[in-house]
Formats: C-alpha cells, sequence, structure tokens
C-alpha cells in the first residue's frame, strides 16, 4: 500500500510499541477491516444497532488482527483513538467480557514467558523481576495466594 508520509506518521504515532507489524501492513489490515464494514452493510449481513457497537466491532478487530499481543485499555483509546473517557471505558468494559477466555490466554502465555524467561536469567537470588499486563499481574497474583494457603508448590528462581 502506498501510505503518504503524513498517514505513515499517524500509524507510527498510534501504534508505536504495541505491535511489529509495520505501518503498510497495519493499513492493509485497516483497509481490509473497511472494506468488510461495508461489505457487510451493503448485504444487510451484520449493521451495528449504535456507533458504540460500531466502536466496540472495531476495536475488536484491531487488537485481535493489528495487536495482538496487546490487551486494550482505556488509555490507549482515549489517547490514540481519541474516544471520549466514559465511551472508551464501557468499550473495554464490554471487550473484556466478549473476550475474556481469549485475554485470560494471552495473559496467561505472557506470564509463563515471563517467568521462564525471568529462570533462564536467574541470578541465583529468591527474587526476580518481570513485566506483565495488569491482567497477567492478577493472574500471578491470584495463583500464589491459592499455592501459599494450600502449600501446592514453593516459589523458587
Amino acid at each position: 500500500m502506498n501510505l503518504s508520509a503524513k498517514n505513515k506518521s499517524e500509524i507510527e504515532r498510534i501504534f508505536y510499541g504495541k505491535t511489529t507489524k509495520k505501518p503498510d501492513e497495519i493499513a492493509e489490515s485497516i483497509a481490509q477491516f473497511a472494506f468488510d464494514e461495508w461489505m457487510e452493510w451493503l448485504s444487510n449481513s451484520e449493521r451495528p444497532v449504535s456507533l458504540t457497537e460500531q466502536s466496540i466491532n472495531r476495536v475488536i478487530k484491531i487488537f485481535s488482527n493489528v495487536m495482538p499481543d496487546a490487551e486494550p485499555d482505556v488509555d490507549f483509546l482515549y489517547n490514540k483513538f481519541n474516544i471520549p473517557f466514559g465511551k472508551a471505558r464501557y468499550i473495554i468494559q464490554v471487550v473484556s467480557e466478549r473476550q475474556l477466555r481469549e485475554l485470560n490466554d494471552r495473559s496467561w502465555k505472557q506470564l509463563i514467558t515471563a517467568l521462564t524467561k525471568a529462570e533462564a536469567e536467574g541470578t541465583g537470588r529468591s527474587e526476580a523481576k518481570i513485566q506483565v499486563s495488569r491482567r497477567a499481574g492478577r493472574i500471578l497474583g491470584f495463583v500464589i495466594k491459592t499455592a501459599s494457603r494450600s502449600h501446592w508448590f514453593k516459589i523458587r528462581f
């Protein structure tokens, strides 16, 4: 896809650090989403009842295809997509409910990857620093809390 310098810099600004895809690939994905959306509307196979429902569908498509490793969050929608804060919170709530299992699976994978990496880089100390999403952090907290209550295992690095 032949992008103007302005569009390329806008795509880079919006998606910086959230995906490994190049601006041309992102533009192609978005163009395909737009075409599919119009075809669904023209064929009457899917017509959102409201603009909010349309925004929810768009957020799901973008995060699933353009940023598969990122989890949708209010700040991103508010700051990068310029969606009003209240509407962004509602969209995230609905997306989280619709995709709870998928989001949890992604978080588990992220957590396992981070813990495996921390173990491989082990320094012989009993602590390790890992960086994970909020959801993965909540999962880790739950696992540690449950394990410490029932003495399932000891966490060692």
